[in-house]
């Protein structure tokens, strides 16, 4: 009976003591607080979500535009890049292109030896011709009965005109084979009316200026100058013609004329008398091409047509800037002319 007794007692369990019950509900709050925490988490987490896709659909479309962009800003620098090494390659060819005419041209170009006889030539040329229209400028238009100068003036033209090629004497800037340049002064033409009257040739008169400057065809520069002689005046520019001579032809040819403001003042195509003058009004006097004409009216011509077409001169107009000849302080710039010797 009594260890029947005894057994018993001991296979009871005994009651948790108060430090057991204590970490016991310690535990359980701590599984409870951990189970509400993720229950937080995955609340958040789903009100998150809408707007998280957002989000990731914009960064997607952004990238894409801007994979978009560059690609097109690659492809279009890809075609004007292309574009400008077309148009430089171009270039180039048509720069080795004239680099090797220039050398040709330059193979072609005699030395100076054999250009010596043709430098003389086109010197004897053209003082020859600075002479005839020294003896144009002498001529007396002053006279009731121009006839009898008419047809010398007529004379001279036609030996003018052996010195040009066929083409030069076409007309264009001025009329090379007819008098140059003429300067005026007021006074009583043979009418008795005031106007612009020719000063006399003793007082003016043109110069050839020799040059050595040969182009690449071998060409030869000619220029002339007309100058005041004597007096106030003396050595004043009033005009220039420049030109190129053809050795093989024996012709002047590409002949252009200028003016200064002096020689422009003077050239008498105006009613408008200069300042200080008394009289109010003059009488314009006639151009080459009206002389040219009334002389090959009036003398049968040995050259091509009796009439000439009507010239533009390229005169500088009064009060505008000086048309200087090569080598002069001012240049025309299709006409300047580094080789220039002696043009003063």
């Amino acid at each position: 009976m009594d260890e029947d007794m005894s057994t018993g007692a001991q296979g009871a369990e005994p009651p948790p003591s108060a430090e057991q019950r204590r970490e016991s509900g310690m535990a359980e709050r701590m599984s409870k607080a951990k189970e509400a925490s993720q229950r937080s988490r995955i609340d958040n987490a789903r009100r998150r979500a809408p707007k998280a896709s957002v989000l990731r659909y914009a960064a997607v479309v952004l990238f894409a535009v801007a994979s978009l962009g560059m690609i097109v800003y690659f492809t279009g620098t890809s075609s004007a890049h292309e574009s400008a090494v077309r148009s430089n390659l171009s270039e180039i060819k048509e720069l080795e292109k004239a680099l090797a005419e220039s050398e040709a041209n330059a193979k072609n170009v005699p030395d100076s030896e054999q250009l010596r006889p043709a430098f003389s030539a086109a010197a004897a040329k053209a003082e020859d011709l600075s002479a005839l229209q020294n003896r144009m400028a002498g001529l007396n238009f002053e006279v009731r009965d121009r006839s009898g100068v008419l047809a010398e003036y007529g004379g001279m033209v036609d030996e003018a005109k052996k010195f040009f090629t066929t083409g030069t004497l076409s007309g264009g800037a001025f009329l090379p084979h007819g008098q140059w340049y003429q300067p005026h002064e007021p006074g009583k033409n043979e009418k008795g009316q005031a106007a612009w009257i020719r000063v006399s040739g003793k007082d003016w008169g043109w110069q050839a200026i020799p040059t050595k400057t040969v182009d690449s065809a071998g060409n030869i520069t000619a220029i002339w100058e007309a100058r005041f002689i004597g007096g106030e005046n003396d050595g004043m520019l009033l005009a220039w013609v420049a030109g190129k001579y053809d050795p093989q032809r024996g012709e002047f040819f590409d002949m252009k004329r200028g003016r200064t403001v002096e020689g422009n003042d003077r050239l008498g195509a105006t009613t408008s008398p200069p300042e200080g003058s008394s009289e109010k009004t003059l009488v314009p006097a006639p151009n080459e091409k009206e002389l040219i004409d009334s002389a090959s009216r009036r003398t049968p011509s040995t050259g091509t047509s009796t009439t000439t077409p009507q010239s533009t001169p390229t005169s500088t107009p009064t009060g505008g800037p000086t048309a200087a000849p090569p080598g002069t302080d001012t240049q025309d710039p299709g006409m300047a002319d580094p080789g220039l010797n002696g043009a003063n």
